[in-house]
């Protein structure tokens, strides 16, 4: 009957275990472009270019002084019709990494905006006095 000095003994009421079921959790599954999110393909190759540009525009709009009167409400523009886009679209492939790029033109561009008018202020008030 049982047993329990030998291990390959099958306990009552317990199914045994075969080779499959040990090997089918390390089996590779396809993945699909709908299911497998943003990739490193998307942050090469951008799947929404308005997000894109809004986050280059963005950035360029904080780094360079004073361009961030014109480029700072650029990129919030270009954010907010890239999120507004990317939602119309209905696609799930690089929805991450869209987002973040619109999210970061948004926010880089407010902060753009304000350091460059802050900077010109600066600037004019100087020139004055």
């Amino acid at each position: 009957m049982n047993d329990p000095t030998n291990p390959n003994t099958p306990t009552p009421g317990v199914p045994p275990i075969t080779r499959s079921q040990f090997a089918e959790p390390l089996m590779a599954k396809p993945i699909s472009a709908e299911t497998q999110g943003a990739s490193t393909i998307d942050g090469l190759l951008p799947t929404n270019p308005l997000a894109a540009i809004s986050c280059y525009t963005g950035i360029f709009g904080l780094i360079l002084c004073g361009s961030g009167i014109l480029l700072g409400p650029t990129a919030v523009l270009l954010g907010f019709l890239g999120l507004r886009t990317w939602k119309v679209q209905e696609s799930t492939y690089g929805k991450t990494m869209s987002s973040v790029r619109a999210w970061i033109g948004i926010v880089t561009g407010v902060l753009g905006f304000i350091v460059s008018t802050i900077f010109i202020v600066v600037i004019v008030l100087n020139i004055n006095s």
